[in-house]
C-alpha cells in the first residue's frame, strides 16, 4: 500500500460517517512514511478534524508516542 491507505482502511473510512469527528492517523512502514495518506483521509472525510499522524519506520519509543500525543494536544493520565 505504498504511500496509500490500504483497502480496508479507505472502505472502513467510507463506509463511516466522521462528521464532527477527531481523526489521528497513524502508519508503520519500511520508508515510505505517509505518503498520501492523510490527503486521501481528508477527501473521504471532508467534515473531520485531521490531526498530524505520526508515521513509524522500525521501533519507537513510549516516550516518542507520548511526545507526539502531546504535540497534537491529545492528553492522557
Amino acid at each position: 500500500w505504498f504511500r496509500t491507505m490500504a483497502p480496508p482502511v479507505l472502505s472502513f473510512l467510507k463506509s463511516h460517517d466522521f462528521t464532527g469527528k477527531t481523526i489521528v492517523p497513524f502508519c508503520t512502514h519500511g520508508g515510505g512514511e505517509f505518503g498520501e495518506i492523510e490527503k486521501d483521509i481528508a477527501q473521504v472525510c471532508p467534515r473531520s478534524l485531521i490531526l498530524p499522524g505520526i508515521a513509524v519506520n522500525g521501533a519507537v519509543s513510549t516516550d516518542g508516542i507520548i511526545n507526539w500525543l502531546k504535540t497534537i494536544g491529545i492528553s492522557f493520565i
